[in-house]
């Protein structure tokens, strides 16, 4: 989340389109699993951890995305990252229910 706020010219530059929106993809899906797991885990239904997480997780990562705009001339915001914040966490929610509903 630190890279969130880190200035671009910090960061290592990646010649290849769409790799940002993967890693936001793949933070925002690691994240959702994880809090997926804490509410279930204090006796929450899969249903509303899967609920809860999305709303969670979704509402930080847009949250990220203003905190950027507005606070951090480093930094921009981006609608694609949002969307790739938000499809990461349906696939983490989507992955940890099949887990849940398979394995756990």
């Amino acid at each position: 989340m630190i890279l969130s706020f880190s200035s671009p010219e910090k960061l290592p530059t990646v010649s290849v389109i769409g790799i940002d929106k993967l890693a936001h993809l793949g933070v925002y899906f690691i994240l959702s699993i994880l809090i997926c797991h804490g509410f279930n885990k204090y006796g929450f239904t899969l249903k509303k951890s899967a609920i809860f997480s999305f709303l969670l997780a979704s509402s930080f990562g847009i949250m990220v995305e203003f905190a950027q705009k507005y606070f951090f001339s480093s930094r921009s915001f981006e609608e694609l990252d949002i969307i790739a914040n938000i499809i990461g966490t349906i696939l983490g929610i989507c992955i940890f229910s099949l887990l849940k509903k398979r394995y756990l």
